[in-house]
C-alpha cells in the first residue's frame, strides 16, 4: 500500500504547456490513494481514515466521501467509540444532501441503514427508509438492514411485511436462500404466535434437510389452500381455533397501542382533558392491517371495505367492516367492529342484525370487535354478555342462546356462542378496553 502512495511519477514534460500530463498524474495520484484506503479500511482504518479525509478535501467526490464513511465507521467499531459512527454518518449525510433519493446507491443506502441500526436511531431510519423509492426499498441489500432494525426493536409485524412483499415481488428466485437468518430472527421474536413458529415447526422436522430443501418446502407450505396451511402448521387446531388465537392476539397488540389511537378531547369538568376513541375508522385500520401483516405467510387478508347488504330495517345499505378472504379471493370469515361508551343496547343489536345481510354462504367465524371507552369495562361486559344471551339476531336461529366466557383481563374479554343459520355459525364477541 506505501509503495502506491509514493509511486514513482512517468518521466514525462510537466511543464505548462502539458496540461493534460498534469491532469493524468493529477488523478493516478488520487486513484491510488483511494485503492490505498479501500485496501486498508479493515486492517488500519485510521489509517484509511486519514488518506480519505486528505483525498476529500481536495476531490469532493461523493464516492471518496462513501470510502471515508464506511472507514470511519470501521474504526469506530474497531475502538468501540459510537460517537465515531454518529460523526460519520452526519459528515455523510450532509455530503449527500443534494443527491435525490431515487440516486442514492445501493451500498450506500444499505451502509447508512445499518449504521442507523446501531446508533438506534429509529426515527432517522424511517425518515430515511420513507424516501426511497418502491424499487430501493425491495432491494435485499437495502431491506436487510432495515428490517433486522424493527426487529431489534420489537416491531416484528412491519419488518414482516416487508420481507413478505420482497418475497411476493422475488417469487422466481427460488434458490435464495440468503433470508433463512433473518427468516430465523424473525421467528424468535414470536415465540408465541401460530404462523411463523408453525412454519418453520414444520420445516425443520428433518435435521437432513439442506437449506435449499428447507427454502423449497417453505414455499410450499404457504402456497396450500388455507385449511390445508393450517393442518400443516396448526398442531392440530382448527381453522376457527386458529382465527380466534390471531384475532385475539392483535387485540392485545391494539391494547398496547391504544395511547396512539386516543384523541384528547375537553373533559366534563372545567379546564380537564380526557383521551377517547374518537375515530373507529382508524382503529380499524390498525386492526386490519396488523391481521393481514400477521397472516400475509397464510395469503389471507381483509378485503377492501365494500358496501354490500342490508341494514336490519331493510331500508338502507349497510356497510361490513372487513371480510377475510385468501389470495384465490375465497371469503372466509366476517368481521364486524364498533365503539361502545355504555351499554348501548341499540347499537349493539343493530350491528349484529347486520351480519345476516352481509353473508350469504353461512360463514363461519365471525368476529364481533367491540372497541370499549368507559369507566367500569368489567361491569360492561357482564351486561353485554347477560344482553347479547337474552336477544335473537336477525337471519338466526337461536342455538344455545348463551355466551361462555373464554377469556378475561381488566382490559380484554372474549365471549363465544353458536347461532344457526343453515349450520352452525360462531361468533366471537372480543370487547376491548381503549380508555
Amino acid at each position: 500500500a506505501s509503495k502506491l502512495i509514493t509511486f514513482k511519477k512517468p518521466n514525462i514534460d510537466l511543464s505548462e504547456n502539458n496540461i493534460h500530463f498534469k491532469n493524468l498524474c493529477y488523478e493516478c495520484d488520487q486513484f491510488s490513494r483511494y485503492i490505498c484506503a479501500i485496501a486498508l479500511y479493515k486492517s488500519d482504518p485510521e489509517k484509511s481514515v486519514s488518506i480519505m479525509e486528505s483525498l476529500c478535501r481536495t476531490s469532493k467526490s461523493l464516492h471518496h466521501s462513501f470510502a471515508l464513511f464506511v472507514a470511519r465507521v470501521e474504526y469506530g467499531e474497531k475502538v468501540g467509540d459510537l460517537s465515531i459512527l454518529s460523526l460519520a454518518l452526519d459528515k455523510f449525510l450532509i455530503s449527500i444532501k443534494e443527491t435525490k433519493p431515487e440516486d442514492i446507491g445501493t451500498q450506500w443506502a444499505s451502509q447508512i441503514l445499518d449504521v442507523m441500526r446501531k446508533l438506534k436511531f429509529q426515527h432517522q431510519a424511517d425518515i430515511f427508509w420513507r424516501k426511497l423509492t418502491p424499487e430501493q426499498r425491495n432491494t435485499k441489500e437495502i431491506m436487510l438492514p432495515y428490517c433486522l432494525a424493527l426487529l431489534e426493536r420489537n416491531e416484528v409485524w412491519a419488518a414482516q411485511q416487508i420481507i413478505d412483499n420482497y418475497r411476493k415481488l422475488n417469487a422466481e428466485i427460488g434458490d435464495d436462500t440468503s433470508l433463512m437468518p433473518l427468516l430465523e430472527k424473525l421467528n424468535k421474536s414470536l415465540p408465541e404466535e401460530p404462523v411463523v413458529t408453525g412454519i418453520f415447526r414444520a420445516m425443520v422436522e428433518s435435521q437432513k434437510n439442506s437449506t435449499f430443501q428447507l427454502a423449497q418446502q417453505y414455499g410450499l407450505i404457504v402456497s396450500r389452500k388455507f385449511n390445508e396451511y393450517v393442518e400443516i402448521i396448526g398442531n392440530g387446531q382448527t381453522t376457527e381455533i386458529f382465527l380466534k388465537d390471531v384475532v385475539i392476539s392483535i387485540g392485545r397488540e391494539l391494547l398496547m397501542r391504544k395511547k396512539n389511537l386516543q384523541l384528547q378531547a375537553s373533559g366534563r369538568a372545567k379546564g380537564t382533558i380526557t383521551n377517547q376513541i374518537t375515530n373507529e375508522d382508524l382503529i380499524n385500520d390498525w386492526f386490519t392491517s396488523l391481521f393481514d401483516m400477521r397472516m400475509s405467510e397464510a395469503r389471507i387478508g381483509f378485503g377492501d371495505q365494500k358496501r354490500m347488504g342490508r341494514s336490519a330495517s331493510g331500508q338502507s345499505i349497510g356497510e361490513i367492516d372487513g371480510v377475510i378472504k385468501h389470495s384465490d379471493n375465497t371469503r372466509i370469515a366476517i368481521f364486524e367492529a364498533f365503539r361502545l361508551f355504555s351499554l348501548e343496547k341499540r347499537t349493539i343489536s343493530g350491528h349484529l342484525d347486520k351480519i345476516s345481510s352481509y353473508d350469504n354462504e353461512g360463514l363461519s367465524p365471525v368476529f364481533i370487535i367491540v372497541y370499549c371507552d368507559i369507566d367500569d369495562f368489567t361491569q360492561l361486559t357482564k351486561d353485554y354478555k347477560k344482553y347479547v344471551s337474552d336477544i335473537s339476531y336477525a337471519g338466526f336461529t337461536d342455538k344455545k342462546k348463551r355466551v361462555e366466557t373464554v377469556e378475561i383481563t381488566d382490559q380484554l374479554w372474549l365471549g363465544k356462542e353458536v347461532r344457526y343459520r343453515v349450520k352452525d355459525i360462531v361468533f366471537y364477541h372480543l370487547l376491548l378496553n381503549m380508555r
